[in-house]
C-alpha cells in the first residue's frame, strides 16, 4: 500500500522562532495599514503567533501557512476594528473605508511587494547601502550623506546611482508581477 499523504508542516520550536522572525515584521506592517496603530498592529499579530503555537497548528506547507498567517492577521484586525467601533460608539472609521477583500489584496501585496523591496536594499554591498538608505529612507541630503560618512560627495552620487542600477536590475522580474495583480485587484 503506498502513502499518497504529505508530510505536514509541523511547527516544531526551531521552526516556529524561523517563520516568526521571517514572517513577524511583514504582519506588523500588514496589520498596520489596517489598523492605522503600531502598538496594536503588533498585537494581532502576537495574537496570531500565539494561537499557532498553543494549538499547536501544523499546514500543508510553508506556502499554506503563509496564507493562513496573513488572514488571520486581517481577521484579527477587522475583529479588534468592528469591538473597538462597538464598544466606544466612536466613528472615527466611516462605513465606507471599512476593509474589504479588494482591500486586504491591496495591502497584501503592498506590504509583499515592500519587504521584496527592503530585501533587495539588505542585499546591496554594505557601503553602497548604507549610502543608499541614509539618502533614500533617512532622507539626507548629498552633502549630509558625505559629512556624515566622511566621504566625497561624488562618491555618494556614483554609489546612488550604482545602488539604483543595481536595485532596479533585481526587482524587475518582479515588478511586472505585481503590477499585473495590483492592476488585476483594483479593476474588479
Amino acid at each position: 500500500m503506498t502513502e499518497d499523504v504529505k508530510k505536514e508542516f509541523v511547527l516544531t520550536k526551531s521552526v516556529y522562532k524561523e517563520v516568526f522572525m521571517a514572517f513577524y515584521k511583514p504582519l506588523c506592517l500588514f496589520a498596520r495599514k489596517i489598523l492605522s496603530c503600531e502598538e496594536d498592529a503588533e498585537d494581532m499579530v502576537h495574537n496570531v503567533f500565539l494561537a499557532i503555537w498553543e494549538r499547536k497548528m501544523s499546514f500543508i506547507d510553508k506556502s499554506h501557512l503563509k496564507v493562513y498567517l496573513y488572514r488571520a492577521v486581517y481577521n484579527q484586525s477587522i475583529t479588534y476594528i468592528r469591538r473597538q467601533k462597538f464598544t466606544t460608539r466612536l466613528e472615527d472609521h466611516e462605513e465606507g473605508n471599512e476593509m474589504d477583500e479588494n482591500n486586504y489584496l491591496q495591502n497584501r501585496i503592498e506590504t509583499e511587494v515592500f519587504v521584496e523591496i527592503m530585501q533587495a536594499i539588505d542585499r546591496l554591498p554594505e557601503h553602497r547601502r548604507e549610502i543608499f538608505k541614509l539618502s533614500y529612507i533617512d532622507g539626507l541630503k548629498i552633502s549630509e550623506v558625505a559629512e556624515r560618512l566622511g566621504i566625497a560627495e561624488e562618491t555618494v552620487r556614483s554609489q546612488r546611482v550604482k545602488a539604483r542600477k543595481q536595485l532596479q536590475s533585481s526587482l524587475k522580474d518582479m515588478s511586472l508581477f505585481y503590477l499585473l495583480v495590483f492592476f488585476r485587484v483594483n479593476v474588479k
